[in-house]
């Protein structure tokens, strides 16, 4: 079968355990609880502090690898994984400073549900309530600019690994990211 699915690519220059590289598949688009969200399969993080943090803290199954952002010569974003290594492969491609889309400054945040132990991302609203569940978390994203970028992939190969598919030729770019985690809020 098939699913919509993606990768999230994170460079953090600053967090709780320091700075780090994030990948995460994102595997497909998931319904629970009257809520539509997109399932994280795959966390990787490029240091043990970040790993502890997930697994300690959130309860999140992160797993510590080598993560090589490579600028290539794809116009897209790719990603590829060995053994303990991950490579992403396009990464300068998609540096706002030579973004050539759709590029805004938002003010404010960006509220978002996220259900840690399962790795999943939720559109901040549902229908119907939930007793039974998940821990239930909003995240406020923000961004200094965001810019909308279409790379067709031409000749690029897909992704391969626990990431495997083709790719959607869609990039959504963030400079100056700001991720606020709140505390538990409800089930679902």
């Amino acid at each position: 079968g098939w699913s919509l699915g993606g990768l999230v690519c994170l460079e953090y220059d600053d967090s709780p355990c320091g700075a780090y590289r994030e990948v995460v598949d994102m595997g497909s688009v998931v319904v629970r609880g009257g809520a539509i969200g997109q399932w994280g399969s795959r966390l990787c993080v490029s240091s043990e502090e970040a790993e502890e943090l997930c697994r300690a803290v959130w309860g999140v199954p992160a797993e510590c690898r080598s993560i090589t952002f490579d600028k290539g010569t794809s116009q897209g974003l790719r990603c590829s994984t060995r053994d303990d290594a991950v490579k992403v492969t396009g990464w300068e491609a998609l540096h706002l400073e030579d973004a050539s889309g759709l590029t805004v400054s938002i003010p404010g945040r960006l509220p978002i549900w996220w259900t840690p132990t399962i790795k999943s991302l939720w559109l901040p609203l549902r229908l119907g309530e939930s007793e039974d569940g998940l821990n239930l978390h909003r995240i406020f994203l923000s961004a200094e600019k965001l810019s909308l970028q279409w790379h067709w992939p031409g000749d690029d190969p897909p992704n391969t690994g626990d990431a495997e598919g083709l790719p959607l030729p869609l990039s959504i770019l963030a400079d100056g990211l700001k991720v606020e985690i709140c505390p538990e809020f409800g089930k679902l």
